[in-house]
C-alpha cells in the first residue's frame, strides 16, 4: 500500500493526479496512470487466458476476412489445424454454405441492400458498427476432408448429424465419406447404436 501525500499539479496549479508514497518511500507519480496500467494488465491476462483456453473458440481475421488467429479451442471444436486455415481461408469457407446464403438473403431484406453470400454476409453489420449476434454452423465436410487427409486420423469413422434431412442430402453425405448420416431431431437409440458401431469399426481399422 502507500501513504497519500501532496497531489501532483501542473504549472497553473491544476491537480493532475495524486502522488503515492510507497512503503519504501519511493514516490510514484500519476496514480491514474498506474491504475490504468494495472487494469490493462488484468484485461490482457484475461484475454490471454481465453485465447489459450481449449474451452473457447477464438477466430480473428484481417480486413479482407482471411483468418489470422485460430486458437486451440477453435482447433478442438471445429476440427481444423491453425496451419490449415491461417492466412489461407475465411470463416465463410468453413461454414455451412446454405446458412451463409440464407444469412445474405435475410440481411439484404433487413437492410434493403444487396449483400453477397460469403464473408461479407458474416461481418456486414459489425463492420459498420452495428451490434450483430448470431449462430453459425461450421461445415463438417471440410473437417471430414482434413481427417481423411491425415494418416493418423484417416481410419476414424465420422458421423454426420444434420438438419438437412432430404434423401439427396443423406445420399450426398454418405457419398462424401461420412460413416453414417443422422438427421435432427436426434433419436437417442439410433445415435447410441451408430456410435457403438462406429467405435467397433474404428477399433478394427486402427493402424
Amino acid at each position: 500500500m502507500g501513504q497519500l501525500i501532496e497531489p501532483l499539479r501542473d504549472d497553473v496549479g491544476k491537480v493532475k493526479a495524486p502522488t503515492v508514497l510507497t512503503l519504501d518511500e519511493t514516490p510514484v507519480e500519476g496514480l491514474t496512470e498506474v491504475l490504468h496500467a494495472e487494469a490493462l494488465l488484468k484485461a490482457g491476462a484475461l484475454q490471454s487466458a481465453i485465447f489459450n483456453s481449449a474451452n473457447f473458440s477464438s477466430i480473428a481475421t484481417d480486413e479482407k476476412g482471411v483468418i489470422q488467429l485460430f486458437n486451440i479451442g477453435a482447433e478442438r471444436m471445429l476440427g481444423f489445424a491453425a496451419t490449415d486455415v491461417v492466412n489461407k481461408i475465411t470463416p465463410a469457407d468453413i461454414s455451412d454454405p446454405q446458412e451463409v446464403i440464407a444469412r445474405a438473403k435475410a440481411l439484404s431484406v433487413e437492410l434493403s441492400t444487396p449483400i453477397s453470400p460469403g464473408f461479407e454476409a458474416l461481418v456486414f453489420k459489425a463492420s459498420r458498427g452495428i451490434e450483430d449476434i448470431y449462430e453459425l454452423t461450421y461445415s463438417g465436410i471440410e473437417a471430414l476432408k482434413i481427417l481423411r487427409d491425415d494418416p493418423a486420423t484417416a481410419h476414424i469413422p465420422v458421423v454426420a448429424l444434420s438438419a438437412n434431412a432430404m434423401p439427396r442430402d443423406i445420399a450426398m453425405g454418405l457419398e462424401m465419406g461420412f460413416f453414417r448420416y443422422l438427421t435432427k431431431p436426434i433419436k437417442i437409440p439410433e445415435l447410441m447404436d451408430t456410435l457403438n458401431v462406429a467405435l467397433a469399426h474404428a477399433e478394427r481399422c486402427k493402424p
